[in-house]
Order: structure tokens, then C-alpha cells, then sequence
């Protein structure tokens, strides 16, 4: 059985770091949300609120990828990472991840990390995030952090409050729960 592993969290949750963790087994595979978002986020002026029109593009971007996926043979698990909030836009791409995991034979499991605001405002003003294109403005993460995380039904669901855990922790509370499925 090959997983889709989703780590979903508002940004400065440790998605990227978790999903490196995860993927220093080799079977395991990283498609980070910003691999995409960056394509346009790169001529972006990332200190101001983004534009509500980037997800009609940026949907159009993972549409293209998941078509791709489709054609190749993946054989191993695979971990997105995705901030998602409860959207219109962002319930279409849940549907369009959970469509690509079913058309390719994947058992798809979101795990939503749910560390404290505290947590989230100290991560998201790393310096080393403005490298990856990412949010390091606290009074837009503070923002971000008002909307709510999409609700997502599934029996495979993992809600993990990383607050005070390492990224090697929460690796292990996410490959036991694989064991169990």
C-alpha cells in the first residue's frame, strides 16, 4: 500500500521540516506546496498580503502536476504539505489531492499539525524562511492564524499539536499510525 502523507497547518507549523524528516526515508517522497506557490510568489512583494487571485493560478499550477503524477509510476509514498484554510479555493484542492490519490492507488492521510499561536508567531519570523519565498511577517501571520483550518472528514485524520515536539517525534507518531492502517 503506497500513502499520501498531508501535512496541512498554518504557516510556521514545521510542515516543510517534518516532511524533510519524514523523507530521510527513501520511502518517502516531498511534493512542498511551495515548489508550486514560488513559481509566482517569486516576483511577489511578500511583505504585504498576497493577492486574492493568486489561487486561481496557483490552482491552475497543481492541476498541471497532479495530470503529470498520474502518467508516471510513483512507487513511492508521497508527502504534500499545504496550508489550508476553510475556502471555496482550498476545498477544491482538497478534492483535486484526494482525486489524484484515489486515481493512483494511494491511501490518503491528512495530518493536521495544530501548534499554539505562541509557537506559530516564534517559527514564522525565522530568517531562514525568507530563502523559501515563505510568510515571516508576524502581523500577517497573526492574521492568517484568525481564518480557520478546513475541515476535513476522514477516517485516516491525525490532529498532532507539534508545540513542543521535535520534528523526529512527530515523524514517529505519524509512522505508527501508518502501521496501524
Amino acid at each position: 500500500m503506497k500513502f499520501i502523507i498531508h501535512l496541512i497547518a498554518y504557516p510556521g507549523a514545521g510542515k516543510y521540516t517534518i516532511a524533510k524528516e519524514l523523507c530521510k526515508d527513501k520511502q518517502f517522497k516531498l511534493f512542498d506546496n511551495h515548489i508550486v506557490n514560488n513559481v509566482l510568489f517569486s516576483l511577489t512583494d511578500l511583505s504585504k498580503s498576497l493577492p486574492t487571485f493568486k489561487d486561481k493560478y496557483i490552482n491552475k499550477l497543481y492541476k498541471t502536476a497532479f495530470e503529470y503524477f498520474e502518467k508516471i509510476d510513483i512507487k513511492e509514498n508521497i508527502v504534500f504539505t499545504n496550508f489550508l484554510e476553510n475556502s471555496k479555493n482550498d476545498k477544491k484542492y482538497l478534492k483535486m489531492i484526494k482525486k489524484f490519490a484515489k486515481k493512483a492507488n494511494f491511501l490518503y492521510m491528512p495530518v493536521l499539525l495544530t501548534p499554539n499561536t505562541q509557537t506559530l508567531l516564534s517559527r514564522v519570523q525565522n530568517e531562514e524562511r525568507k530563502s523559501k519565498l515563505k510568510l515571516t511577517n508576524p502581523q500577517i501571520a497573526q492574521q492568517v492564524y484568525n481564518s480557520v483550518l478546513i475541515g476535513i472528514k476522514d477516517k485516516n485524520k491525525m490532529i498532532i499539536d507539534n508545540s513542543n515536539l521535535s520534528p523526529e517525534q512527530v515523524v514517529k507518531i505519524i509512522k505508527n499510525n501508518l502501521k496501524k492502517i
